[in-house]
């Protein structure tokens, strides 16, 4: 995860994350960027390679409160769209 801290509202704002994992017999790769709404993901499978990338919309700040379960789910949910 990326963070920053903003001045203004003086919370730890989410700022993007990278993440790589494996599902069922793919490999991913993800990167995204709350603050421009750039993302990037690579998929592999058998030797072949699949990367996609483009724009998000409708994103909101994301800051720190609780690390927990339904916090990473928030994150996890625009990644999610891009498999």
């Amino acid at each position: 995860m990326k963070f920053r801290f903003d001045n203004k509202n003086k919370k730890i704002q989410v700022i993007g994350y990278d993440l790589s994992y494996k599902k069922g017999k793919k490999n991913y790769s993800k990167s995204f960027n709350f603050i421009t709404g750039k993302f990037y993901s690579t998929s592999s499978f058998d030797g072949k390679k699949e990367e996609t990338s483009g724009w998000a919309s409708e994103l909101q700040n994301i800051y720190i409160e609780n690390l927990n379960g339904d916090f990473f789910n928030k994150l996890l949910l625009h990644g999610n769209e891009i498999d």
